[in-house]
């Protein structure tokens, strides 16, 4: 069996199959976002791709680094750093973003995803770390 890295505490540990599905589904759409401005707004797209690489970059390092680290404070790190990336990106759009800009509450209220997929993964370590004491 190959390596995974540090065990997790609680319920959380390390797999590349979730590892990499999770970091490259959070920030797929950066990536298309990206591609799909570059005709239209070059500068902004290579702002939004960077945006959308820079987690990336971060979890393949956590990755890497994985026999140091444990599972739930990387995935923690990789969430905060896609949530910055989100938040940037948005704010980009809707400042330097081509046509009329528009900075409703469907696209702010999308940002709580971050903050709430962290909550829900502190309570479920929570609980399982308590269970195995």
């Amino acid at each position: 069996m190959a390596y995974q890295g540090k065990p997790g505490a609680g319920v959380f540990q390390w797999n590349r199959g979730g590892w990499f599905g999770a970091q490259i589904g959070a920030t797929a759409w950066l990536v298309l976002l990206g591609l799909l401005l570059l005709p239209q707004s070059p500068m902004l797209a290579v702002l939004i791709l960077s945006l959308g690489l820079a987690p990336n970059a971060l979890g393949v390092l956590l990755w890497r680094r994985r026999h140091g680290l444990a599972p739930y404070p990387a995935l923690q790190m990789l969430l905060g750093a896609c949530a910055v990336a989100a938040l940037v990106t948005l704010l980009a759009v809707r400042s330097f973003g081509p046509g009329e800009p528009s900075f409703d509450m469907p696209s702010v209220a999308s940002l709580l995803i971050y903050p709430l997929l962290m909550g829900v993964f502190h309570f479920r370590e929570r609980s399982a770390r308590t269970d195995a004491a």
